[in-house]
């Protein structure tokens, strides 16, 4: 059995072709026994889809707010203004009480608030000049704790000097005793540098004399007259020179050369020539190195004479350096026993006076202060209680109703005037707990009066039971509210109060039911197959489907009373291919 409410049923479309062999040749059985048992249907994949459901309730205008307004002091009414229904602007004066109390208490508290003010003026400048002589002492005595410091600073000084005058005089009597030493010591070692440099010069002379021999005998052998092999055989045995070889020693200066080379460590020329001009250097350095050596050597005689002088000297300055020293040491002891704790005892005394002086000043401006800060309270509520008696509208509305008259007594419990907010309107309304879990603050509403629509919000959502209705209250502002409803009428309201979103859907047509269980027919292999689901929230044309299927399958939309488990099935597309 399929039952489905708002469901339109499609017209069943069955292809009943009886297909005889002897009409049609060539068909063969099994292609008749299928377009004779094939249904034809159409198949759809499901959609991913938000559903939501509206419903409709009733609900009261009313003013977003309404306000009582009531005197903050009790007298007599001496003026009443605007009548109920009246429009009012914040700060509109409504009423005015009598304020010949308030006026004489503010006279008062105004003239003792000036009285106090003049005081506090009076203190304030009698700290200003406690405070410049207590600068002042304090800069005195930071004046005199800083000579003292200096005094001290100056003494130690002094010893400090003594005590380095003292070192300084020994350090001068032992660098004496070893100018002195030094002097004798280089002196000596001058004198064996001498000794050593006259050797070194007399070898330098005879390594120099060799050389310019070896030259000379090197230039006679050179310029030989000797040209034959025999001449030159003869001029080599002459000067010693051995191994000569008639095919390479071809000439005189050949002969020379090897000369040079056997009786010497030089190869040409050239070479012995620097040898000669380095000798020759040397015993130009060496003597100059004597000469120098000789006047040094006068000056270190010099010199130890000189020390010898300086050695008495230091002593007799040691000796007047630690007699100073002993004295600057006496000056300093003196200074820290005696003068110091005096002069400290006198400023001491000076910031303890003035100390006191300020402090006493400063007394008087925090009793001062705490006079004017009493006197200002007291004349800030006598300022408040002579505004107090003019009441004004707190906000823009509708007055609703007015409870005072003048001459007669109002006091802060009367609600004088009642004024409705113009601020906008609101809608009240009540749902049971079903629908109250999907209602949201800030959810679209529509309002609907005499063919006239509004629009809003919910602005309230009730998370208790009122006890007066068993239902949960919802509050909507209206946005148009220049155009709502006045107070007091009824609306109807709509708003979502279920929803579902990004749910698997389908059509709600597509969905059978069985024993209160939801099932589907999908299109498998050219089959159908009956699959139960299981359903969420539906609205007029599609339905949640929680279980069952998933967004490839393809489900079978179309309703045929031969659809069921296992029938052979067709799509549209399927039959026009076959044709």
């Amino acid at each position: 059995m399929k039952y489905n409410n708002n469901r339109t049923k499609s017209t069943a479309v069955m292809m009943a072709v009886c297909l005889s062999v002897t009409a049609l040749a060539g068909c063969q059985r099994s292609e008749a026994v299928q377009e004779k048992t094939a249904i034809i249907v159409e198949v759809i994949k499901p959609q991913t889809d938000t559903i939501t459901i509206e419903n409709s309730f009733i609900g009261t205008i009313e003013p977003a707010s309404e306000v009582i307004v009531m005197p903050k002091i009790a007298g007599e009414v001496t003026e009443t203004y605007f009548q109920v229904g009246d429009h009012v602007e914040a700060g509109d004066m409504l009423f005015a009480i009598d304020d010949t109390a308030a006026n004489i208490t503010l006279a008062s508290a105004t003239a003792t608030y000036e009285s106090a003010q003049a005081g506090l003026i009076t203190a304030q400048a009698a700290l200003k000049a406690q405070e410049a002589n207590h600068a002042s002492v304090e800069a005195g005595a930071a004046e005199t704790i800083g000579k003292m410091e200096t005094t001290e600073m100056e003494l130690n000084s002094s010893v400090e000097k003594a005590d380095n005058a003292v070192g300084a005089s020994k350090g001068g009597a032992e660098l004496s005793k070893q100018s002195f030493a030094s002097a004798q010591s280089m002196a000596e070692n001058i004198d064996e540098n001498l000794t050593i440099l006259k050797t070194n010069k007399s070898n330098a002379e005879s390594y120099y004399n060799a050389l310019t021999t070896l030259r000379t005998t090197y230039q006679t052998i050179a310029g030989s007259s000797a040209a034959t092999s025999a001449d030159l055989e003869q001029l080599a045995i002459q000067y010693g020179v051995t191994g000569f070889d008639p095919i390479t020693d071809t000439t005189a200066e050949k002969i020379a050369l090897k000369f040079l080379d056997q009786k010497s460590s030089y190869n040409t020329l050239s070479e012995l020539d620097a040898a000669i001009a380095t000798a020759k250097s040397s015993i130009t350095s060496i003597e100059s190195s004597v000469n120098s050596a000789e006047g040094s050597y006068d000056s270190y005689i010099t010199a130890q004479v000189q020390a010898a002088i300086g050695m008495s000297t230091s002593a007799e300055n040691v000796e007047t350096a630690e007699k100073a020293k002993s004295l600057a040491e006496q000056y300093k002891q003196d200074y820290e026993n005696y003068t110091k704790a005096k002069i400290l005892a006198g400023v001491n005394a000076s910031l303890a006076g003035a100390d006191a002086s300020l402090t006493s000043a400063q007394s008087s401006i925090t009793t001062a202060s705490s006079s004017v800060k009493s006197a200002k309270a007291n004349l800030d509520s006598a300022n408040l209680q002579m505004d107090h008696t003019k009441i004004e509208a707190p906000v823009s509305g509708i007055i609703t109703a007015i409870n005072v008259t003048t001459h007669n007594l109002a006091t802060n419990s009367t609600q004088a005037y009642v004024i409705e907010s113009a601020d906008g309107s609101k809608v009240v309304f009540y749902v049971a707990e079903k629908s109250v879990k999907s209602i949201q603050y800030g959810n679209e509403v529509t309002f609907e009066k005499e063919d006239q629509i509004f629009h809003g919000k919910i602005s309230f959502v009730g998370n208790s039971v009122d006890q007066s209705t068993g239902l949960f209250k919802i509050e909507a502002v209206i946005s148009d509210s220049e155009q709502a409803p006045i107070s007091g009428t009824s609306v109807t309201v709509r708003t979502i109060t279920s929803k579902a979103a990004d749910v698997i859907t389908i059509p709600i047509d597509a969905v059978y039911y069985e024993s209160e269980k939801a099932y589907i027919f999908l299109a498998e292999n050219g089959v159908a197959k009956k699959t139960e689901v299981v359903t969420g929230l539906s609205n007029d044309s599609v339905i949640e489907v929680i279980s069952g299927i998933d967004q490839n399958s393809e489900v079978i939309s179309n309703w045929n009373s031969q659809l069921k488990d296992g029938v052979l099935i067709m799509t549209a597309d399927e039959v026009d291919q076959n044709e």
